[in-house]
């Protein structure tokens, strides 16, 4: 996905038919009858905090779907917030129709462009591809150890590696409140604030939250932030807000 945008598109629309289908059922429900459109916005974003490559999307969706009426015109017909149980259900089924996407395809990235598929491998496995300590881990800077908890949180749920997070919710009215979302969808990978250089000549990366291990920064050579930023470049011409 980090390398195919039509695939990237492909994978998105499977995950926003989910979330369509599961808004559709739950208004089916209510006895609301007739075509219903869902309607989202997303951002799709290619790294985490820690600037490894991740290929992931945020979307805005619409708490809904917009209806005509037997008079003509169109009204809004809103849903309950989902429960944790119904963030699970669009999970599974996400994971399932997305392995079978995959399934019919080709990955040809490692052998056409061998370099560039090391440095991906090595970002989204937090490791070093190049220079003096390719092969290693990136280093970290730790605060303390901290215990280890597996909990997803509220409306988050896992399968397989396939997570999806649904408890952020912006009332209609709120602009303010709708604007610092959409400035947070849309925000770059790396913010100055959070990175210092050292007296060795080194990198500093201090994390957004630390991480269960205990890590607080990220410790990077010139070298090495390089290297973990060209992964992150979208290809020519691949839109990250379709």
């Amino acid at each position: 996905m980090a390398r195919d945008s039509k695939l990237t598109s492909a994978v998105l629309k499977t995950f926003l038919s989910a979330v369509s289908c599961w808004i559709r059922k739950r208004l089916r429900q209510q006895n609301v009858r007739g075509l219903l459109k869902t309607g989202a916005v997303t951002s799709i974003q290619r790294f985490d905090s820690a600037l490894a490559l991740n290929v992931h999307f945020h979307a805005l969706v619409l708490d809904g779907a917009y209806g005509r009426q037997a008079d003509g015109s169109v009204r809004f017909w809103p849903v309950a917030a989902p429960d944790d149980e119904d963030v699970a259900e669009v999970a599974m089924r996400v994971y399932r129709r997305v392995l079978k996407l995959f399934d019919s395809e080709r990955d040809e990235f490692g052998a056409r462009e061998p370099g560039m598929a090391a440095i991906a491998a090595a970002s989204l496995s937090k490791m070093v591809a190049t220079g003096g300590r390719r092969g290693l881990p990136v280093r970290r800077l730790k605060a303390g150890e901290r215990p280890t908890s597996r909990l997803m949180g509220n409306r988050c749920a896992e399968v397989q590696g396939f997570n999806i997070h649904a408890n952020v919710r912006v009332a209609g009215n709120d602009r303010q409140g709708l604007e610092t979302l959409c400035c947070y969808v849309g925000r770059p990978p790396l913010s100055d604030a959070r990175l210092q250089e050292r007296e060795d000549g080194n990198l500093s990366l201090r994390l957004k939250r630390a991480w269960p291990d205990g890590t607080t920064h990220l410790l990077l050579s010139p070298g090495e932030l390089i290297e973990k930023l060209i992964p992150l470049i979208p290809r020519p011409r691949a839109h990250t807000m379709p």
